[in-house]
């Protein structure tokens, strides 16, 4: 089978296809040597304060090809079905949006919940994440959530629904029961 530009799996994988091409899956999952970007960039700190660059992650992806023999197409048939929301932009003041996310955090932290603060909050739970940022460019709050299956991701945007409505911030339709 061949892959094409609208045969690619979602972004919490990408850690697993990026472990395969650097041969140092643990390393890459626990996300201290990569990062994916959902525009699709993917973020490499090899040796160097880090590289964004389409053809250094080709030729990585080339070298472990030929190291393990495995196709790129057994790669990608390997890496599980998600779904995920689109990014949700929500309106939120310049001047709010940033301590919306901080305030956000610490209740989620208080509570007991897996969060990492790289950019924004993402939340890690069993079958899925999502992420709230504040956007340096817009008054606005960007939300993105992935699941297993489209129960797990309802249960996810109804907690992202819950946190912002904790803070005083309107959820927006798109994460709505």
């Amino acid at each position: 089978r061949e892959l094409n530009s609208t045969d690619t799996k979602t972004s919490s994988e990408a850690a697993r296809l990026l472990g395969l091409i650097s041969g140092n899956i643990s390393t890459l999952l626990n996300e201290k040597y990569s990062r994916k970007h959902v525009s699709g960039h993917v973020f490499f700190a090899d040796g160097y304060y880090g590289y964004d660059d389409a053809l250094y992650a080709a030729v990585r992806l080339l070298d472990q090809l030929a190291t393990t023999g495995e196709s790129i197409t057994a790669i990608r048939d390997g890496l599980p079905d998600m779904v995920n929301t689109p990014e949700i932009r929500i309106p939120c003041a310049d001047d709010r949006k940033f301590q919306v996310v901080a305030d956000i955090a610490a209740t989620l932290a208080a509570e007991g919940a897996q969060v990492d603060r790289t950019d924004g909050v993402r939340v890690k739970v069993d079958g899925g994440w999502w992420l709230l940022r504040a956007s340096n460019t817009q008054a606005v709050l960007v939300a993105r959530a992935e699941a297993a299956d489209d129960a797990r991701l309802a249960v996810l945007k109804g907690e992202l629904a819950r946190v912002l409505t904790a803070t005083g911030v309107e959820v927006p339709a798109a994460l709505a029961a």
